[in-house]
């Protein structure tokens, strides 16, 4: 999924991979956009879906190694957010920081099979569109309060 403050692009990356100079256009694209001045390319938790890009072969030219998402997962746990010490899920900060509900129904569903549902398509895109107010929010937000110290007996 590819987001900006207008458009959310779903990229079926098993569809297109068949078509080998469809795949071979996309790559290219996505080279030039995840590479292009002033892009800055966010994500939630995505270490492990950078690395099965890459390994894939998704990635490839000058952002092939290169690309250092800003992790929005890991910037809200270093703020405070989180519960005892575990990482905050997409879900609970949209809740928190945006005062919405992002439905995470389809978290389980079978991606493998194809076609995508129509769900499927708008959970991907709501997914990636998120982020973007996500990181407005992060980035101008005060940490959350402390708890009290432990009182001294």
């Amino acid at each position: 999924q590819l987001a900006t403050r207008s458009e959310v692009f779903v990229v079926d990356l098993l569809a297109i991979g068949a078509d080998h100079a469809a795949a071979a256009r996309f790559r290219r694209a996505l080279d030039r956009a995840l590479c292009a001045e002033g892009v800055q390319v966010l994500g939630f938790a995505c270490k492990g879906d950078l690395a099965q890009l890459e390994r894939s072969g998704w990635l490839a030219g000058r952002s092939r190694g290169e690309i250092a998402p800003r992790d929005l997962q890991s910037e809200a746990s270093a703020a405070g957010y989180g519960v005892s010490r575990r990482q905050p899920g997409l879900k609970s900060l949209v809740a928190q920081l945006l005062g919405s509900a992002l439905d995470k129904s389809l978290t389980l569903s079978d991606w493998a099979a194809r076609p995508l549902s129509d769900a499927q398509i708008e959970y991907a895109a709501a997914d990636a569109w998120v982020l973007l107010p996500l990181a407005d929010a992060l980035a101008t937000l005060a940490p959350p309060p402390s708890p009290p110290p432990p009182r001294l007996r």
